[in-house]
């Protein structure tokens, strides 16, 4: 049968849509209602050229579109930007810039970015980033800080507790955890986070870390670096790419963060007891 929204309607602003479900509980299948995440396609302009097509939770667009700009290398700083709008009916965010950098080769057919947990849309490549200058940072960070911190990010998230279905990422600024994020795409969920710090707090403290509950690849990475955040700490683990891109870098990473345990991975000097 058809699936309809519980409500028999589906709201622009929800993160999430109830409808009747089959559930099997080991003996029977039972019908109830179960709270799915959204997933949109939102067009991402910048001077007049749409550059990305981005699968995504629809919440935080502004946030969203700033932290891919700049992780991206496409602005730099934040008054860069000249004007941001959102466009409801197209689904379409537009941001114009004073000063037009270069835009990165672009196929006649706009690059989608997928929801999925694979390789996200970047234009920077592992090995060129490989030589971006490493980062310096004589921070520590202790263990309980780290225990403490990735245990409140698994608990903050109400979309997740709803649906199972999104990843959160947040930056810490002095031990504290500033703003949330969420996506069901983890990198959309750390230019989120990025692009608040980018509209809030900038430039960021010596210190910053990026928490988040996916997987660190080296998009991950090159996105850290790009915000000068030294310390990446998951709930998930990093690939082994990730791991040398990090530690060329200067970018301490930490993984398999759960409960009271954690690996280091790179720049072990900067945690302790």
């Amino acid at each position: 049968g058809r699936v309809t929204p519980r409500n028999g309607y589906e709201n622009f602003s929800d993160e999430s849509v109830s409808f009747e479900i089959n559930r099997f509980d080991g003996n029977e299948l039972k019908k109830r209602f179960d709270e799915v995440a959204k997933e949109v396609s939102l067009s991402l302009f910048l001077n007049g050229v749409e550059i990305a097509k981005l699968h995504i939770l629809p919440t935080e667009f502004e946030f969203l579109a700033i932290g891919f700009l700049f992780t991206e290398r496409l602005i730099d700083l934040p008054t860069d930007v000249r004007k941001l709008s959102f466009n409801p009916n197209s689904f379409s965010i537009e941001v114009e810039t004073f000063q037009q950098n270069p835009l990165p080769s672009l196929t006649e057919v706009v690059r989608s970015v997928t929801s999925g947990c694979g390789r996200g849309l970047s234009f920077i490549s592992p090995a060129f980033a490989a030589g971006f200058p490493p980062l310096f940072s004589k921070k520590i960070l202790r263990a309980a800080q780290i225990v403490s911190l990735t245990q409140k990010l698994q608990t903050v998230s109400d979309v997740f507790k709803k649906t199972g279905c999104v990843h959160s990422a947040s930056l810490a600024i002095s031990g504290e955890m500033a703003h949330v994020s969420e996506d069901i795409g983890r990198h959309n969920a750390v230019d989120k986070a990025i692009g608040w710090a980018f509209r809030n707090i900038w430039p960021l403290p010596e210190g910053a870390i990026l928490l988040s509950t996916g997987r660190v690849s080296t998009e991950i990475v090159i996105k850290a670096h790009r915000g000068g955040i030294c310390f990446i700490v998951s709930h998930s683990a990093p690939t082994y790419a990730a791991v040398q891109l990090a530690d060329s870098l200067g970018i301490t990473v930490i993984g398999f963060a759960r409960g009271n345990r954690f690996n280091v991975y790179t720049h072990q000097e900067r945690v302790a007891l």
